[in-house]
């Protein structure tokens, strides 16, 4: 495959592992070290806006990268571990109200917001090394295009002399 065709291509598992982790990390510090944050200067950190942004962007790159990894290893099981982890986000900033106060006490519902939105990115972080060796392990050639062989019987057209090119993945 050519460079240029390559370079437009995204790996949403490697995307979406990094900013998962980056999202397991907020939730960590945000939940406990938000005073903290505010005296460094990062205290929009601590924006319930910026949880919204952080959950949507998981969301639309894991989607995609469950589909693709289906796509090419045909397996439900890293979805699991998205669903859950999505799942336990989701918890976190409704059912335990994850908020971002600096004067928030310390009580069992921060705590277990914090608890379920920090497994809930390291989830999805696994989700996403999952998928991804899943991926790599198929050794599929979806996305590969088949080029005929010269002059084989097969892939010479009965009208003419052109060689068929065959669109289709043969498993």
């Amino acid at each position: 495959m050519p460079i240029l065709a390559r370079a437009h291509k995204f790996d949403l598992d490697r995307i979406g592992a990094v900013a998962s982790f980056i999202c397991a990390v907020h939730c960590l510090l945000s939940g406990l070290l938000l005073g903290l944050l505010a005296i460094l200067g990062v205290g929009f950190i601590g924006n319930p806006l910026v949880d919204w942004i952080f959950i949507s962007v998981a969301v639309m790159v894991g989607l995609g990268a469950v589909w693709d990894g289906h796509r090419h290893h045909h397996s439900w099981k890293p979805a699991a571990l998205f669903i859950g982890g999505l799942a336990s986000i989701l918890i976190s900033h409704t059912v335990f109200n994850h908020v971002h106060a600096a004067n928030q006490p310390l009580d069992a519902d921060a705590i277990f917001s914090t608890v379920f939105a920090v497994a809930g990115g390291l989830m999805l972080v696994s989700f996403h090394f999952v998928n991804r060796r899943m991926h790599k392990a198929s050794h599929c050639v979806c996305d590969e295009p088949i080029v005929p062989k010269e002059k084989s019987p097969a892939n010479v057209s009965l009208n003419s002399s052109e060689p068929v090119v065959r669109t289709e993945v043969l498993r």
